[in-house]
């Protein structure tokens, strides 16, 4: 069937039972729009929705208001939502609940290959900008990056960093170090490794033994962190520490 109709509709359905168009089965496309003045295709309501306001864009599939989801993707064994190029990828305006949902993937819940600009971008959050809760036991990784992070005030319950030993004396487990430096760059990181050395002599009846006593001399620097090893082994001079845990 071919319409060619210069006024009004070429085909026009004003109502059906059932289905206003069925595809059983098509060798090529299930429906072409080559060329549209205003939407490709237009859904004005699905179902009973609350409220359908239209858009005054020429959209190529637009879905004035659904009762449901305005698009529903079942299966994909690819993507489920494909976007090739475009000014803005993906923009929600406002929702009631989450902008976006991801209730299960099997590798990233959202990956950004490259931005000209900011990969994820939050203008204004109620409660938490970015929220982040590893399934691992461990707790690794709730955020990660390598490289460096800026922020106008961080509030940490604890903090583990990679030091390296330095100074003559080795370190056991239970040993307060101090800052003594800065050391070569980690293996695959950006960020420089300090270095640390033992600081004064724990005395139990002194408690951390930092103050300058008879037997206890003065040191200098700032206190770093208190050296934690499982094994009982000594931490020889510039080896590095596994990991130390920031304290007060």
């Amino acid at each position: 069937m071919t319409l060619n109709n210069s006024v009004g509709h070429g085909l026009a359905i004003n109502s059906v039972a059932i289905d206003g168009i069925y595809v059983g089965s098509a060798g090529y496309y299930g429906m072409v729009v080559n060329h549209s003045g205003q939407d490709g295709v237009y859904v004005g309501t699905a179902g009973n929705p609350s409220s359908n306001p239209a858009s005054a864009a020429s959209n190529g599939f637009e879905v004035a208001g659904a009762q449901g989801d305005g698009l529903y993707v079942g299966r994909a064994d690819r993507n489920g939502v494909y976007v090739v190029s475009a000014g803005q990828g993906v923009v929600v305006d406002s929702t009631v609940y989450d902008g976006m949902n991801i209730y299960s993937a099997g590798d990233d819940g959202v990956s950004v290959g490259f931005t000209g600009d900011i990969g994820v971008y939050v203008n204004q959050a109620g409660t938490t900008g970015v929220y982040a809760n590893s399934a691992q036991a461990s707790g690794e990784w709730g955020f990660y990056t390598p490289d460096k992070i800026h922020g106008s005030n961080v509030l940490l319950e604890s903090v583990s960093l990679v030091a390296q030993v330095s100074g003559a004396e080795s370190l056991t487990s239970g040993d307060l170090v101090m800052a003594a430096g800065i050391a070569d760059r980690c293996r695959a990181a950006r960020c420089i490794c300090p270095r640390c050395r033992r600081a004064a002599p724990w005395r139990r009846d002194r408690g951390c033994g930092r103050a300058p006593g008879p037997d206890i001399p003065p040191q200098t620097g700032v206190p770093l962190a208190k050296a934690r090893r499982r094994r009982p082994n000594c931490i020889a001079p510039k080896g590095r520490l596994s990991q130390a845990t920031m304290w007060r």
